[in-house]
């Protein structure tokens, strides 16, 4: 039996013509069959690149690099960014909590929060009353706390206090 077969099949001769078709069919359908998993990479790099840098710039951006502590009653502290920006304000008090739930200083630059800080109602009525207001920097930098400091003060000069 395997014999008539393998007679059968042995008078089969494919031509040169065919057999090249072929050859070029198969090369053709393989090669289209790589190509979508390279497209999907292609894509997908570029993306995580974005997410990475996405993730980063945040850490950097919402990292703070010094501290402005103002008290008075209200206590507050903006964290500052290495962009000058207010990332960050906490409050140490009730009093504080209330003024922080007054203010929208986030994200601005550091010397218009402490005006906004300063032109507070709560804060005018009680630099009024005489009441001690101390501000502080705090940061690891001292040349840039420096700078932060001599900027705030400028900032604050117009008040009695």
């Amino acid at each position: 039996m395997n014999d008539k077969m393998k007679k059968a099949f042995d008078q089969i001769h494919a031509e040169d013509e065919l057999k090249q078709s072929t050859m070029e069919y198969i090369r053709r359908n393989v090669q289209a069959q790589e190509k979508p998993k390279i497209k999907a990479y292609r894509y997908l790099v570029p993306a995580l690149a974005c997410l990475v840098f996405l993730i980063v710039g945040s850490f950097v951006y919402l990292t703070p690099t010094a501290n402005i502590s103002i008290d008075i009653n209200p206590s507050i502290e903006l964290g500052i960014n290495r962009f000058d920006r207010v990332v960050s304000v906490k409050s140490y008090n009730d009093d504080g909590a209330e003024l922080k739930a007054q203010l929208d200083i986030k994200n601005l630059k550091y010397t218009e929060a402490v005006e906004q800080v300063m032109e507070n109602d709560t804060i005018e009525a009680l630099l009024s009353k005489d009441e001690i207001l101390t501000i502080g920097v705090i940061g690891n930098d001292g040349e840039k706390s420096e700078k932060i400091l001599s900027e705030v003060e400028a900032c604050t000069e117009k008040q009695k206090n």
